[in-house]
């Protein structure tokens, strides 16, 4: 199976504009210059394993396929903070457009051409041994390691393209999630590059810079954080097509984006492991998830299981979502299956720990986690009070002993939270999803 996006690299429209930035336009002769210039500097390291940690998807792009012409397996890290990078950085090199990084391949505007580009000059790639390690947080804020081929966003792309039809307008998309995660990688730089649209390598971090951007013939590549600042800022907008991912939408955000931009936002329902699975448009409180072509599921105690071809593995792949089946195509999702850990041999849900504190009408929102302290596993509790919670004028340690009394009555006694935190809002990243390695910085 060759891969099209290294198929590009051998093709004749040279002149065609694939990325943007509101100073310059990148053409596929200019991809093609900054993946040779790429591979000579990344063949200086003779290394089997490279760290991408460029914080311009554009830079991203170069340094992913030159490092797949050369062979090499590309590691996306979760995040791009220097303590995290000198973790992956263990036997690979670091490839990056920030010098303060120290990489071991800067990569930067070429301040040499290569004027004539031959075809020959690339070799032809199996996508299927174009290996990503890509990384994603779990409880515990350990990344957790998956591997895919390139081959399986490829495959997604397509789906992707033939799917939303309402995306045949569309010649430029922005976005407001980063690049080096599964969903900002696939929406905002594969998808339009087998597409034929252009991706605007800058990263909506506000609404004035998406009130810059916006356009009729632009997609917008959301998560549910950004779409709920916009829909506090209530402000007219002219996009082509909204898309949503990292969580369910809450209805209310859903009808603020159709007040704002006339229309309801494409929700995707995946994860990291699994690609997309679902998708709607909520245009009622209801609305079920529908499958995206290609797969099938069933459900096995309420527990979703697919057949997929974004994951690499055949046969049966086992989620951690709870739903209700309507028919062979749609379903309601009723959230996440219980994250089960085991703690001083006991197995302790902190799904359930999560439920039964935000039982209580005095809290929002509770994100249980397990931390490490010295040799013992413990859990720690953030929590965003309700109003009524605010209004009480408790303090921490007040809420630390009402909150360990209500969790006695049906849990384990080394379940109980050994710290709480009260916070105004839960940290996410820029997918919208609980950011638990600041969590667990919170509790030392």
């Amino acid at each position: 199976m060759l891969s099209t996006l290294h198929q590009l690299l051998v093709s004749g429209n040279d002149e065609i504009v694939i990325a943007y930035d509101g100073q310059q336009s990148k053409t596929l002769a200019d991809l093609k210059r900054e993946v040779i210039l790429t591979q000579s500097a990344c063949q200086t390291q003779n290394l089997s394993r490279y760290v991408i940690a460029c914080r311009d998807p554009w830079f991203h792009l170069v340094a992913m396929l030159a490092l797949q012409q050369l062979g090499k397996t590309v590691v996306f890290p979760h995040n791009q903070a220097p303590t995290t990078l000198d973790r992956y950085r263990n036997g690979a090199a670091l490839v990056a457009d920030d010098s303060q990084l120290q990489p071991d391949v800067f990569i930067q505007e070429p301040v040499s051409s290569i004027e004539i580009v031959s075809k020959s000059a690339f070799r032809a790639v199996n996508a299927l041994d174009c290996t990503l390690e890509l990384y994603t947080s779990g409880s515990t804020a350990e990344p957790k390691k998956i591997v895919k081929s390139l081959a399986v966003f490829e495959r997604e792309a397509v789906v992707l393209q033939s799917q939303f039809t309402a995306m045949n307008n569309i010649t430029h998309i922005i976005g407001s999630v980063t690049h080096y995660h599964i969903y900002g990688f696939l929406f905002r730089v594969v998808w339009p590059l087998l597409s034929g649209r252009r991706f605007d390598r800058r990263l909506i971090t506000n609404i004035e810079q998406l009130k810059a951007a916006q356009g009729e013939h632009r997609a917008l590549i959301a998560s549910p954080v950004m779409l709920e600042h916009l829909a506090q800022d209530q402000s007219e907008l002219s996009i082509g097509v909204v898309f949503s991912s990292g969580g369910p939408l809450k209805f209310s955000t859903s009808q603020s984006v159709k007040a704002q931009t006339q229309q309801y936002a494409f929700e995707v329902f995946g994860s990291s492991e699994t690609g997309g699975i679902a998708w709607r448009r909520q245009t009622s409180i209801d609305t079920p998830w529908q499958l995206f072509s290609g797969l099938s599921y069933r459900a096995v105690a309420d527990q979703l299981v697919i057949q997929s071809p974004f994951v690499d593995q055949a046969g049966d792949y086992y989620t951690d979502d709870s739903i209700r089946c309507i028919d062979d195509r749609h379903f309601q999702l009723i959230g996440r299956r219980d994250r089960v850990v085991k703690l001083a041999e006991k197995r302790v849900s902190l799904s359930a720990i999560e439920r039964s504190v935000t039982s209580l009408k005095e809290v929002e929102c509770a994100v249980a986690i397990v931390s490490e302290t010295g040799t013992r596993k413990v859990v720690n509790l953030a929590i965003v009070l309700t109003t009524l919670g605010v209004n009480n004028g408790h303090s921490v340690a007040d809420w630390w002993k009402f909150i360990r009394r209500h969790l006695a009555k049906e849990t384990e006694s080394v379940a109980l939270p050994r710290k709480i935190q009260i916070l105004g809002s839960i940290p996410r990243n820029s997918q919208g999803k609980t950011d638990n390695q600041k969590l667990q910085e919170l509790f030392y």
